[in-house]
C-alpha cells in the first residue's frame, strides 16, 4: 500500500509541475504527461483498484489546477488506471518496446476519452483534441516511457517480473 501512495504522490508532483510548465510548452504547446506514464506502470504493478484510485486522485488534482470541469481528468485517469490495472501479472514488460506501446495506447485512450466527453459537453473544444500538440505529446510520452520505466524499476518501485499469459 505504501508504494501505491508513493506513486500517487509522485504523480501528483508531476501534475503540479506540468500544470505550471504546460503553458510554456516544450514544443508547440505540448509537453510529455509523465504522470500518465507513471500511472500506466503503477497500475500494472499494483492492480486495478489501486490504479483506479491513483488515477482518480491525480485527476482531481489536475482538475483543481486547470480550467477543466471538476471530474474531467479524474474520470479519464481513473479509467486508464483501472484498465491498466487489469493487466497486472498478465504482461511481460521488456525495458524498451513494451513501455513505448503501453504509454502510446494510454495516450491515445486519454485523447479518445477526452474527445468523447468534449463532444458531449463542449462541442467547440472537441475538434482541438486531436491536433498537432496531441501528436507531439504522444511522441514525447512514448520517448520518455522507457526512461521512466527504468527509473521506477531501478528505485524498486515496480518489478519487471510479471509473467506472460499471452
Amino acid at each position: 500500500m505504501t508504494s501505491a501512495l508513493v506513486h500517487t504522490a509522485i504523480m501528483t508532483g508531476f501534475i503540479l509541475l506540468e500544470t505550471v510548465l504546460y503553458p510554456l510548452g516544450l514544443m508547440r504547446g505540448a509537453a510529455p504527461d509523465v504522470a500518465l506514464v507513471i500511472l500506466c506502470f503503477s497500475a500494472n504493478h499494483h492492480g486495478s483498484s489501486r490504479g483506479e484510485l491513483a488515477g482518480f486522485a491525480t485527476g482531481i488534482v489536475e482538475d483543481a489546477l486547470s480550467l477543466a470541469p471538476l471530474g474531467f481528468h479524474a474520470i479519464i485517469r481513473a479509467t486508464i488506471g483501472f484498465l491498466y490495472g487489469l493487466t497486472r501479472s498478465n504482461l511481460f514488460i521488456d525495458p524498451v518496446l513494451m513501455p513505448v506501446v503501453i504509454v502510446a495506447v494510454a495516450t491515445l485512450m486519454k485523447a479518445v476519452l477526452a474527445f468523447l466527453f468534449a463532444a458531449i459537453f463542449a462541442r467547440e473544444i472537441a475538434a482541438t483534441v486531436f491536433s498537432a500538440p496531441f501528436g507531439l505529446e504522444l511522441l514525447m510520452n512514448a520517448l520518455v516511457a522507457p526512461f521512466v520505466y527504468g527509473l521506477l524499476q531501478m528505485f524498486g518501485m515496480i518489478s519487471g517480473k510479471a509473467t506472460s499469459r499471452l
